[in-house]
């Protein structure tokens, strides 16, 4: 019975040995938006393997924006995604699963934008000249005051993992928001409290 069920298999179509076992990814542009809201697929990009067997070893994406990776071991493997002139990404990821990261390379200067608004008010009430700090990370101590429409904005930022943003101004609740990851260009709107 056995013997019979291994002769419906097709020798190389399934992983191990003798099939493949492929890692395959893709890179994105974090600002090369395409209509419909999706991200453009980058050529060009180095993908390193950092960890594990086969750590030195690398590919290229091609024109779309994939690569693929021969079986890199068993995770977690560490990939590290780099291209001049954009922020390099590094990713760990279990090969054994045969899916690579998905990368989204950002180009700096990053901005961080957004309004500050009076907390739980409907409809939203502005709230100028609140100041707004950086604490942590690579960007730490940068900051911005929001204008007499409560606009904010921060310019001239280089990509971040997650990091704190601290709002302060007289009379109000000083506030501490932990903010996840910054890529590119990104909107983020916050709340503070009158004291």
């Amino acid at each position: 019975m056995l013997a019979a069920l291994a002769a419906c298999v097709a020798p190389g179509s399934l992983p191990g040995p003798s099939g493949s076992r492929e890692i395959e990814g893709s890179v994105t542009d974090d600002g090369g938006n395409l209509p419909g809201g999706r991200n453009a697929g980058l050529a060009g990009v180095r993908i390193d393997v950092v960890d594990g067997p086969k750590a030195g070893s690398f590919v290229m994406t091609d024109a779309a924006g994939k690569y693929r990776l021969p079986f890199v071991g068993e995770g977690p493997i560490t990939l590290t995604a780099t291209k001049d002139g954009f922020d390099g990404q590094t990713e760990a990821f279990y090969p054994e699963y045969l899916v690579g990261p998905f990368f989204m390379l950002g180009r700096p200067p990053h901005v961080l934008w957004g309004d500050v608004v009076l907390a739980r008010t409907t409809p939203s009430v502005i709230v100028p000249h609140v100041r707004l700090e950086i604490l942590d990370g690579p960007n730490a101590g940068k900051v911005a005051t929001s204008d007499d429409n409560g606009g904010y904005w921060f310019g001239d930022l280089v990509a971040s993992p997650s990091f704190s943003l601290r709002l302060t101004k007289a009379g109000h609740q000083t506030r501490t928001y932990g903010m996840i990851e910054l890529r590119h260009n990104q909107q983020r709107n916050v709340q503070i409290d009158v004291e």
